[in-house]
């Protein structure tokens, strides 16, 4: 197959079949400009079906732009890069079924599906998105102890760790064989046998 081909100071272009190549054969990278004058608009990518009539139905548009959130300073060179993807469907303008699914900004990104979900977690004080059961937060205290202490040791939480969590939650739902202890006396029981093991000296004698 035929190359059409143009040499140019710093390299070549090439068309090869249904291919274009901007090539550079020194040490600079090849770059393509896309440039507006005015707008918010600075250029875009339109990935598309060809119909027969030889029109473009586009499909996934990837744009340039100014950042929106400084419109009203046309000397603003803070940037955008948006993606946009048409969702079929057909009942609704061109314009109107492309998404918006991705925002970049030099201190942001937007994610479609994954930014609301954050957006809704932070609304909720922090809560997360699944079930929440009576009386988490009264084992909060177990973890901070263990955490504390393995930082102290110089240690990680590991696998093991899920022992003395289990030993101090079993105490204080079913009894250690005598009754049934407070969740702050588990904790200051098993508390002294992981600190034992971890080569620390014990706290909260019983």
């Amino acid at each position: 197959m035929a190359d059409n081909r143009v040499e140019l100071g710093y390299g070549f272009v090439r068309q090869q079949g249904n291919e274009e190549h901007l090539c550079s054969t020194v040490d600079d990278p090849a770059q393509y400009f896309i440039a507006s004058l005015l707008g918010l608009h600075l250029g875009g990518v339109t990935f598309g079906r060809l119909r027969a009539d030889e029109k473009i139905d586009g499909m996934v548009a990837i744009l340039g732009k100014q950042d929106e959130r400084t419109r009203d300073n046309s000397s603003s060179r803070a940037g955008e890069l948006v993606v946009l993807i048409r969702d079929g469907d057909m009942s609704k303008p061109d314009d109107g079924q492309y998404v918006e699914v991705l925002r970049l900004r030099h201190n942001s990104t937007y994610i479609r599906g994954i930014s609301e979900r954050i957006a809704a977690l932070e609304a909720r004080g922090g809560q997360g998105m699944w079930k929440q059961y009576p009386g988490d937060e009264a084992w909060d205290p177990v973890g901070a102890a263990m955490e504390a202490d393995y930082a102290e040791a110089g240690q990680t939480l590991n696998a093991g760790s899920a022992r003395w969590f289990g030993r101090t939650i079993w105490d204080a739902v079913a009894g250690d064989g005598q009754r049934v202890l407070s969740v702050d006396e588990s904790i200051r029981k098993h508390r002294n046998e992981w600190r034992a093991v971890l080569g620390l000296p014990p706290l909260n004698p019983q």
